[in-house]
């Protein structure tokens, strides 16, 4: 029996050969496309979270509050850390967490609810740290609040520290984080010593960079 070997017209040969390489290169520029956009296909989240401060004037001078200062004083204000949990407050974040690659924070605001305080209110800084942390030193700052007018209720926008969020995304990234805030009332000698106090709402803006195919 004898085997005769088909041979395709060279027209045909050509277009099936063209085909196989068009098929290849299309499939190859499409994984191409998709390795080097993976970066780009980043989808944000964007949220607000609030927590609440009370400033304590009156516990720096006690029963010398409205006196002159015989003394500069230098005194850190009591302010205890908050825990925060994203995860129950956000939905939205809490669906994806396993896909967030920054979470940043764009803006904090500071509103006073409440002010009876005779003298401003000191800068103050914002700390994150790990939750349910309560040692300052262990955290990062990431925001810088600064000095209230006495009696004011206006907003106060905080400077954010890049640096310091930096620092914060491991807790950041798992959506349970403690917010902490450092004062420091300084008083010059001669000064009357302040009374009063003060409630803050601390807005702080997030938005979280998901990528879908991380």
């Amino acid at each position: 029996m004898s085997v005769v070997a088909r041979r395709l017209p060279r027209a045909a040969l050509a277009c099936s050969l063209l085909a196989t390489v068009s098929i290849t290169t299309g499939c190859d520029q499409i994984n191409s496309f998709v390795d080097d956009n993976k970066s780009k296909l980043n989808v944000p989240i964007e949220t607000e979270q609030v927590a609440q401060i009370a400033f304590d004037l009156g516990a720096v001078s006690g029963a010398a509050a409205g006196q002159p200062s015989p003394a500069a004083v230098e005194e850190k204000l009591p302010l205890p850390p908050a825990d925060i949990d994203l995860n129950k407050e956000s939905q939205a974040l809490a669906d994806n967490k396993g896909l967030i690659k920054r979470l940043e924070i764009t803006g904090i605001e500071v509103t006073p609810t409440e002010n009876t305080a005779t003298s401003a209110l000191p800068a103050f800084e914002i700390r994150i740290g790990a939750f349910g942390e309560t040692d300052i030193t262990k955290t990062a700052k990431i925001a810088t609040v600064p000095a209230i007018p006495a009696g004011s209720t206006a907003v106060v926008s905080a400077a954010i520290d890049a640096a310091g969020t930096d620092a914060a995304q491991t807790n950041l990234l798992a959506l349970a984080f403690s917010q902490h805030v450092s004062a420091t009332m300084k008083i010059a000698k001669g000064e009357k010593m302040p009374s009063g106090a003060a409630k803050l709402d601390i807005k702080m803006k997030l938005k979280a960079t998901l990528n879908p195919v991380k």
